[in-house]
């Protein structure tokens, strides 16, 4: 329970720094003018909390997989004590990265398109994700995560849990490269 605590008080101060940095920064959201359209603050300040949770989730996964695969003695093909753990917390912190990858997609169809999310339709959110790389590419990341997740779920090998890391780190390019 106290790592839960540690990480999301991790989580907390990130965030908080981001909000500050956002706000010294001039970066922080602001109303759109009159007449310009504008998908509103929640938006607008959502939109970079869920890029730190995808990021955040990212490194969490790649960390974890690092350590079960290369850093933690083995014996066997086959992952044992504390490696066991680092694979169960990187499928849960790709289930994270998933989820948050697929909320930063919503998000960003909400932006592109100056909509709120309560006016968000069908056609806008298969728009960004058919015509347009950023979509693809956070799409694609997102189903990457998912997959991740699934195979550290069922998987104990050493082998196949390298070829997940590479995975992971794979799977940050599409949106780096956009």
């Amino acid at each position: 329970m106290t790592a839960l605590r540690l990480s999301l008080g991790g989580f907390a101060a990130g965030l908080v720094v981001m909000v500050a940095s956002l706000e010294i920064g001039g970066g922080a959201p602001e109303p759109s003018p009159a007449g310009i359209p504008d998908p509103g603050l929640l938006v607008g300040w959502a939109l970079p909390a869920a890029g730190f949770a995808t990021q955040v989730a990212a490194v969490a996964v790649a960390g974890f997989l690092l350590a079960a695969v290369f850093l933690l003695p083995t014996t066997k093909d086959v992952v044992e004590g504390l490696s066991v753990s680092a694979v169960s917390l990187a499928s849960r912190w790709a289930a994270a990265w998933s989820a948050a990858g697929l909320l930063l997609f919503v998000l960003t169809v909400s932006d592109v398109f100056a909509r709120p999310l309560t006016d968000l339709s069908f056609t806008l959110v298969t728009s960004l994700a058919f015509e347009t790389s950023l979509g693809r590419a956070l799409l694609v990341q997102a189903l990457a995560a998912a997959v991740i997740a699934g195979t550290c779920r069922w998987t104990i090998s050493v082998r196949p849990l390298a070829i997940v890391l590479g995975v992971a780190l794979a799977a940050l390019l599409p949106v780096s490269l956009t």
